[in-house]
């Protein structure tokens, strides 16, 4: 019972994660133009990685 309990409660967590995922920035007015920009960069032997998530 144990292990169908923590299954359970597994499948529930990764399914909520799935849909907070999924309703990101529907609140905003325009949230069928929001798009995400992502910048990938090499400084001072450092790798680099910016996003940003930006109506337009």
């Amino acid at each position: 019972m144990v292990g169908l309990a923590v299954g359970l409660a597994t499948c529930l967590l990764i399914g909520l994660s799935v849909l907070h995922e999924l309703s990101y920035g529907r609140y905003h007015v325009h949230a069928d133009r929001i798009c995400r920009m992502t910048l990938y960069g090499h400084v001072d032997e450092k790798d680099m990685q910016l996003a940003y998530a930006i109506p337009f």
